[in-house]
């Protein structure tokens, strides 16, 4: 037996982890991390994605059984003037077009970002009975985007990512920046270029370009309002069949700079960029 100072030797295989060992298992942790942490990141996105799309879908579902439950017309859709400060009276003045929802969101510090009655209750939202009084189908989980002055005030996210086609439903669309292109639809019946399958009526919009609830189709060669692009590069969309998908976008609109302060309009290298032409075949044209 080997014994050093009354006490017995120990066998090297049970002594514990010395530095070096600790730095190589540190070294493989960080290699595991780093090849994981894309594959996650991926899932995430895709999961995203997914609950976007389904969003878009119950969304859709709502445009329709509304349209079946009032002649076929579609739920309306306001162009508000200013900042959206005239909202509620610009829906009690036109309450025959029925506005799906209200609210101007922006990045500052203000009521409307966060409040979800424009979304959920009947006085300001038309469509809210037909989604259950829901305001979690309005956003998408991968806009979780806010201004400096926003996260100072620690009322949260802003409640809404989506804004719906202006050429789709009763409103004042030609009020504003209107292509003489473009057909204004106000039931199934005045869709006949392109069909229902391939008229856009849903979509998230650019953190930097969302205020009031519409979106305007781009002009041949110009952004009015820009879609968003949270996964991957593409954009959710809900179509006027009742079906909702991503779209990959291929240009402009392709993972355009978010600075949560003012748009910056992307540029347009020319009359036929991709995903402005997109837009425009896919909403009803002449």
């Amino acid at each position: 037996m080997n014994v050093t100072k009354g006490n017995r030797s120990r066998d090297k295989s049970s002594q514990g982890f010395t530095i070096v060992d600790l730095v190589a298992v540190t070294a493989i942790l960080a290699l595991l991390a780093g090849l994981l942490l894309p594959a996650l990141s991926a899932t995430q996105n895709a999961s995203h994605g997914m609950f976007c799309v389904s969003n878009k879908k119950q969304l859709i579902l709502a445009f329709s059984t509304y349209a079946a439950d009032n002649d076929g017309r579609f739920i309306g859709n306001l162009n508000p003037a200013g900042d959206g400060s005239q909202d509620a009276g610009m829906f009690a003045a036109n309450m025959a077009k029925a506005p799906w929802i209200l609210g101007w969101l922006d990045w500052k510090d203000t009521q409307a970002n966060t409040n979800t009655l424009y979304l959920t209750h009947p006085k300001f939202a038309r469509l809210s009975p037909y989604l259950g009084y829901k305001a979690t189908v309005f956003k998408c989980p991968s806009d979780v985007y806010l201004s400096d002055v926003q996260r100072k005030s620690g009322r949260g996210e802003r409640v809404r990512s989506i804004s719906a086609n202006f050429g789709v439903g009763d409103g004042n669309a030609e009020s504003g920046p209107w292509d003489s292109y473009f057909t204004h639809v106000k039931k199934f019946s005045d869709m006949m270029k392109p069909a229902p399958s391939d008229v856009w009526v849903y979509t998230d919009e650019h953190p930097d370009s969302i205020n009031d609830c519409g979106f305007f189709n781009p002009l041949v060669s110009q952004w009015i309002d820009l879609p968003a692009s949270y996964h991957d590069g593409a954009g959710s969309f809900a179509f006027a069949d009742g079906s909702a998908a991503l779209h990959k976008w291929q240009a402009s609109a392709k993972n355009a700079k978010i600075t949560a302060f003012a748009l910056q309009y992307p540029s347009i290298k020319s009359s036929k960029d991709a995903d402005i032409i997109w837009m425009r075949t896919h909403a009803s044209h002449k």
